[in-house]
């Protein structure tokens, strides 16, 4: 998905989850547009981000809002993080031979208060993650500065410098990404839900 530009980055810390996105998405090239969302908030305590093409990013997200709703009315209950990530890893393989261009990463916290982390590809090969995920263009830049910086038991405040200084060094070092990022941040514990801008 290097050719569309953009990048998702999440990280679990203690009760705590950041995941940021840039704002710009682009072709080859060109970007063409400059306000493009990448993080959507499913429900209450799952957040996912998609990078690529910027038709499938808003089409997919339809479908799945869709076919969540159809699940959580027919099971009177919420979806869990790893059911959606399935739910999603089934929508893509079905498209496998005609595929949707895009990455996606599910972010959020189970009924038990346990923090979840997952990718998939365009094919839907599920990748699960413990600690921190990437999507993108900047994985190159933004995962050796993670892996220096990161430890067990991160506060929120710690999480959002961490995201930020990582998405700081990605779009300095990558001239198809944004110099603004979206940062959303999730604490379970005090139920806090923001969405912060941050500018480059």
């Amino acid at each position: 998905m290097n050719s569309f530009g953009g990048c998702v980055v999440a990280i679990l810390g203690k009760d705590s989850l950041c995941i940021a996105s840039d704002s710009e998405n682009g072709s080859v090239s060109y970007l063409t547009e400059f306000k493009t969302q990448k993080i959507f908030k499913l429900h209450e305590d799952i957040i996912i981000g998609i990078v690529g093409l910027l038709g499938d990013i808003y089409g997919f997200k339809e479908i799945l809002e869709y076919e969540i709703s159809i699940v959580t009315k027919k099971e009177q209950k919420k979806m869990e993080p790893i059911e959606i990530l399935s739910l999603i890893s089934t929508l893509l393989y079905k498209k496998r031979f005609n595929p949707y261009l895009l990455e996606i990463l599910v972010a959020g916290f189970t009924e038990n208060g346990k923090p979840f982390l997952g990718t998939v590809d365009c094919i839907g090969a599920i990748s699960y993650i413990s600690n921190y995920a990437c999507i993108g263009n900047l994985c190159e830049n933004i995962f050796p500065l993670i892996q220096f910086l990161w430890r067990p038991g991160m506060d929120l405040k710690e999480l959002i410098i961490l995201v930020s200084k990582s998405m700081k060094v990605g779009n300095r070092r990558n001239c198809y990404s944004s110099k603004n990022s979206t940062v959303m941040i999730y604490n379970i514990k005090y139920k806090i839900c923001k969405k912060l801008i941050l500018k480059i």
